[in-house]
């Protein structure tokens, strides 16, 4: 299987307005004050600034910049405009001077496009903002802030050297790492968000970020960008759970506007996604007839389980199973593993189960 290209795939999708304006809206509210700063910008006026100078001297081809007018100010007053510089880092190691990188790419963004101009003594620079999207193997544990890489030495002598820089002035960045978006974190009906989440799928979790958001993306006018995010999910998903989404059948979901129809077509695209283990374990048990294919049989159902429900809800049912010999009773067990919507109501029927 290829290589999954995170840096075209994020460029593709974060060179859309949209998806830029779902980031600043999932991001900046997280800090003091992000919601009256949200509350400022003109999203309407969101359009691609050339890229110049960067870190290190030379244009990265995976750097982003975009810049947002503030509501009620007139487009030709530098003024009105915050920048968004968006650095998409996908390797498998952490920069750890990445702080350091994006202080210096705002002093090169100040300094190309002041060049050839006065600064006078009311004059002002607009803010600039650095997003660093990260999608490496390791959790992203580098400095947010150039402060916090130099040493503390005067610390002892009541100087407060932690003490931050303003945030848009370049000392800093906001990091987006979905390796530590976990199953059970709540994320919000924004297509940035639901995209960073379905990057680390879980079985019991992907179907149901994939359905919201394909519902964010549901405006005919994203349709192009719905069609690059879902064929990615499904890339992702093929990668890292071995599944299948059915992307192709989803143009279907987007045609629903009964509740109970689309529930209906949900539930029957959960089947299917995993109804190839299941049939793969019927058929191991099939062909071998014996007693070591029926625990190959009970091994799959194990995993299955572990994918969909966690270890926990895998080792309970593992209990279970050891004492199961009957050939249709574990393909039960298989239709419960794909009917059930939760670890508890699985032990729940096995519980009813051993009751019986």
């Amino acid at each position: 299987m290829e290589p999954l290209d995170h840096d075209a795939a994020y460029k593709g999708f974060y060179g859309h307005p949209f998806m830029v304006e779902e980031l600043a809206r999932w991001l900046l509210p997280a800090g003091a004050g992000g919601h009256e700063l949200v509350d400022m910008l003109d999203f309407a006026s969101l359009a691609r600034v050339q890229e110049q100078s960067v870190s290190e001297g030379r244009r990265r081809s995976n750097d982003m910049v975009w810049r947002v007018r503030f509501l009620d100010r007139d487009e030709d007053d530098p003024k009105a405009w915050m920048h968004l510089v968006l650095m998409l880092e996908f390797q498998s190691e952490v920069d750890h001077l990445m702080a350091l990188r994006c202080r210096q790419y705002v002093d090169n963004f100040h300094m190309e496009n002041l060049r050839g101009r006065r600064f006078g003594p009311t004059d002002r620079l607009p803010p600039v903002l650095v997003v660093v999207i990260y999608n490496g193997v390791s959790r992203w544990n580098a400095a947010r802030r150039v402060i916090d890489l130099v040493t503390p030495a005067a610390s002892d002598e009541g100087f407060d050297l932690s003490r931050a820089s303003p945030l848009f002035g370049g000392d800093g960045y906001l990091a987006v790492d979905s390796g530590r978006l976990g199953a059970d974190d709540p994320l919000p009906d924004n297509a940035a968000a639901l995209l960073a989440g379905i990057e680390h799928p879980t079985t019991d979790t992907v179907l149901g970020l994939t359905r919201r958001l394909l519902g964010r993306l549901r405006d005919p006018d994203l349709r192009g960008l719905r069609e690059s995010v879902l064929a990615w999910a499904q890339r992702v998903v093929e990668r890292r759970l071995h599944l299948d989404l059915g992307v192709d059948d989803m143009a279907e979901a987007d045609r629903l506007q009964d509740p109970e129809e689309e529930e209906a077509y949900w539930e029957a695209r959960r089947k299917a996604m995993f109804a190839p283990y299941i049939a793969e374990g019927r058929a191991e048990g099939r062909a071998e007839g014996r007693a070591e294919g029926r625990a190959d049989e009970r091994a799959l159902l194990h995993r299955l389980a572990a994918r969909r429900f966690g270890a926990d809800a895998a080792a309970s049912l593992a209990e279970f199973l050891e004492v199961v010999d009957d050939p249709g009773q574990l393909a039960e067990i298989g239709d419960w593993i794909v009917d059930c919507a939760s670890g508890a109501e699985l032990a729940e029927r096995v519980a009813s189960r051993r009751q019986s």
